[in-house]
This record gives structure tokens, C-alpha cells and sequence, in this order.
């Protein structure tokens, strides 16, 4: 799902258990872009939180193969939203 026309700014690997897909692409737009940083610092990774829809979401900084992007995890109840944000 991206959110800027032409641009690596997108949610993607989007997954719902006990929700639909409406309500799970719904609690990824409302993530917001990953913040720039100058480096990578492993000691101290960057965590987002914020909620959407009732949703608890937080995600950690993850830097495989160089290109980075946040792994989030949003529950709400027994519901749960999975995806990634670049």
C-alpha cells in the first residue's frame, strides 16, 4: 500500500487475524512514515508506537540486508494486524 506516488514510502507484508483486511489496511495508513535518521544504532533502535481504531501498535527498527523499515504489530483484543513500514 503505498502512500507517496513513485516512492519507497509504503506499508507492505499487511496480515489480520480475527479482523478484516479493510480494518487492517486502515490501521497500517494511519502509521505514518518512518522518521529519518542519520544511523543505525543497535544499542538503541527506534521504537514507534501510536493506536488507530482502537488498536495498540508498536514497531521496532529493522535493518536487514541494509535496507531499513519498521516491523509493526498492532493488537486490539484478540485481534491482531501485522506489517511493515519503509
Amino acid at each position: 500500500m503505498g502512500f507517496a506516488p513513485q516512492s519507497s514510502n509504503l506499508a507492505f507484508a499487511i496480515s489480520a487475524r480475527n479482523t478484516g483486511c479493510v480494518t487492517a489496511r486502515s490501521v497500517a495508513r494511519r502509521s505514518g512514515p518512518q522518521r529519518d535518521r542519520p544511523g543505525w544504532d543497535p544499542a538503541n533502535p527506534v521504537i514507534v508506537r501510536y493506536s488507530a481504531f482502537g488498536f495498540g501498535c508498536f514497531g521496532n527498527e529493522v535493518f536487514p540486508a541494509g535496507m531499513g523499515y519498521v516491523a509493526f504489530r498492532c493488537y486490539r483484543g484478540n485481534a491482531v494486524v501485522r506489517f511493515n513500514r519503509s
